[in-house]
């Protein structure tokens, strides 16, 4: 009889302790409901900082939306932007507010600026709710920095270099990668170079021997944009690469563009409709003869694209359309769309989908008699195909308590 009783009390328990944390927290009741979009704020840092509202779990529950948006700034870093969004006794207030990262600041001193900016976006809500008269507002007087004059003019430059090992009985592999990036991005000028290097071999063990498969590809990229107005924009691009997956011993393409953005490119970090097009000339350099009977050849091309990118309350859309094909022969071109989109249905539900698919019809640099069984089988050559596709969706149901309050990090945060 002792267990049953023992059951029972740690039932009573359990059922008294929400009643008694909802008497113990009732001094926040009043307190503003918040919801935060943002998919990478470090949560559990915002809400030790900033005790003082309610954070939920639904937008549709909130008093007050914020949505956290960033973008890449010139010199490196970037700009980060609060949009405070108020619903309910709230909802004549809205505001935007803004900070800047440079490119060497940790997480931490990220995620206090965040903690900051937040603060002061809450201001004017918390001075209209009833938790008013329990804030106070401190000032730290700081001496004003003189600028400083860039002695890189704006240019930030990136090295990555790295490489694998990986074996068991029968088989050997390793591999070795390198990237060489510089940028420089100002209210009126973006130039990005890029260089990439790619070297792998795997060795296999067979019962007559070992097969040893190599691949190998480097890669140039470079883009160089204007900005005309707040919706025109003009640039040039140009790229040469060699692999040997691809069939391809040297290849390059320079091609100038326009493009136009429907809203103005100050929105860009909430919503953007871009479409551009660009023509351009290039000259391939094949390692074996093609299907098209072709060792080298010159070629013109022209490139169409829309992007459609938004993030808003009921969710998010990322869409992209690309489409190229080459003269004279128009039938040679490809086009391909992709994207993802999130959508938030009702209370607690939300959808999504992410994919693309593409339309084949410009592989000209396939190899006259196609690929071994070798190649085949140890994917290191490119094959035929008229389309390619990938899809993944899904559906997202949070229920129970509206209210994510509370920090507890015991045996770490993950599932």
């Amino acid at each position: 009889m002792k267990f049953p009783i023992l059951s029972l009390v740690i039932l009573a328990l359990v059922v008294c302790l929400p009643r008694v944390h909802a008497q113990n927290s009732s001094s926040h009741d009043f307190a503003p409901k918040v919801y935060i979009d943002c998919d990478y704020c470090d949560f559990d840092y915002i809400r030790s900082e900033i005790a003082f509202i309610n954070y939920v779990l639904d937008r549709k529950d909130a008093d007050i939306y914020v949505l956290i948006t960033r973008e890449r700034r010139g010199g490196g870093g970037e700009k980060y932007t609060l949009n405070f969004s108020g619903r309910n006794g709230f909802a004549t207030h809205s505001r935007d507010l803004h900070f800047i990262t440079q490119e060497d600041e940790t997480l931490d001193k990220i995620r206090i600026k965040m903690a900051r900016v937040l603060k002061l976006g809450l201001i004017p809500f918390i001075a209209d709710s009833p938790i008013a008269d329990q804030i106070n507002i401190s000032y730290s007087a700081t001496k004003k920095v003189k600028s400083q004059s860039d002695p890189w003019n704006n240019w930030v430059f990136r090295t990555n270099l790295g490489g694998q090992l990986e074996g068991e009985k029968s088989t050997k592999g390793k591999a070795l990668r390198i990237s060489l990036g510089a940028e420089r991005i100002t209210e009126q000028w973006k130039i990005r170079l890029g260089a990439h290097g790619n070297y792998r071999e795997e060795r296999y063990q067979i019962d007559d021997g070992s097969v040893t498969a190599i691949s190998r590809g480097t890669e140039f990229q470079s883009m160089i944009v204007r900005s005309l107005t707040e919706h025109w924009s003009l640039g040039a691009g140009s790229e040469a690469r060699s692999s040997t997956y691809s069939n391809m011993r040297a290849s390059f393409m320079v091609f100038p563009a326009i493009e136009y953005n429907i809203f103005p490119y100050s929105e860009s970090t909430r919503r953007e409709f871009r479409i551009w097009y660009g023509a351009g000339l290039g000259y391939n350099h094949y390692e074996k003869e093609t299907i098209y009977e072709k060792t080298k050849e010159w070629l013109w091309g022209q490139r169409i694209g829309v992007a459609l990118e938004t993030k808003q309350e009921w969710g998010r859309i990322d869409v992209n359309m690309e489409g190229m094909n080459f003269f004279p022969d128009m039938a040679k071109n490809h086009l391909r769309f992709f994207g993802n989109v999130s959508l938030h249905l009702v209370r607690g539900l939300s959808f999504a989908v992410h994919g693309g698919v593409s339309m084949i019809h410009d592989q000209i640099a396939l190899p006259k008699g196609g690929a071994s069984s070798q190649e085949i089988l140890l994917q290191i050559r490119e094959l035929e195909t008229q389309y390619n596709y990938w899809f993944a969706f899904g559906f997202e149901y949070t229920f129970g308590s509206i209210y994510n309050n509370i920090v507890n990090s015991r045996f770490g945060n993950g599932n």
